[in-house]
């Protein structure tokens, strides 16, 4: 159950106090759904997912290996989970029981943006610049989704919060935005 829990709070993004999903961000360790607990000093999504803080404030992070002893049950540890790419699966340790236990965190919902990035649905859109000089790639990037766009954001909601005159939105499923910026 409580591996079930972490999978399903790992789909929450480092945003999650902001989108009123469990958990919070913070040093010193936090509790997030189904009353998971990290306790390694770095900041943590509620899910378990590290947010790139890191194990530095818990030396028994330091030595964890994948069965190996451990005494502070309940202490989880990234195991190269450091919130960097929320929509790849990551693994982490966790004592139970005594013994490291690696505990695999699903990604959170994602969508496409440009030919290699994923931004999370509808707390993040894809800004893509393209155009210019021949052979140009283009430039891609997930911003916040505005809060007032919150939770089921549109390209009406992101075209009235935005500074621009005039900006090219489309929307490819629900949450999933995409603005486009022409370069001529």
């Amino acid at each position: 159950m409580a591996a079930l829990a972490i999978a399903l709070a790992g789909c929450s993004s480092t945003n999650a106090a902001a989108d009123g999903a469990a958990g919070s961000t913070g040093a010193g360790g936090t509790t997030g759904a189904g009353g998971t607990t990290t306790q390694d000093g770095g900041g943590d999504d509620g899910g378990g997912r590290d947010t790139g803080q890191g194990d530095g404030g818990n030396p028994a992070c330091a030595s964890a290996t994948a069965q190996g002893t451990c005494s502070g049950e309940g202490t989880i540890c990234s195991n190269g989970c450091t919130g960097a790419d929320i929509c790849q699966f990551c693994n982490l340790l966790r004592c139970t029981g005594g013994h490291w236990q690696p505990q695999e965190v699903a990604p959170a919902p994602c969508f496409s943006c440009g030919p290699t990035k994923h931004c999370q649905i509808s707390a993040e859109y894809c800004e893509a610049t393209t155009g210019g000089a021949v052979g140009n790639p283009g430039s891609y990037r997930c911003l916040s989704v505005p809060a007032a766009c919150r939770p089921t954001p549109t390209c009406e909601c992101l075209v009235s919060q935005s500074l621009a005159s005039t900006i090219n939105c489309q929307q490819s499923g629900g949450g999933q935005l995409t603005v486009t910026f022409l370069v001529p």
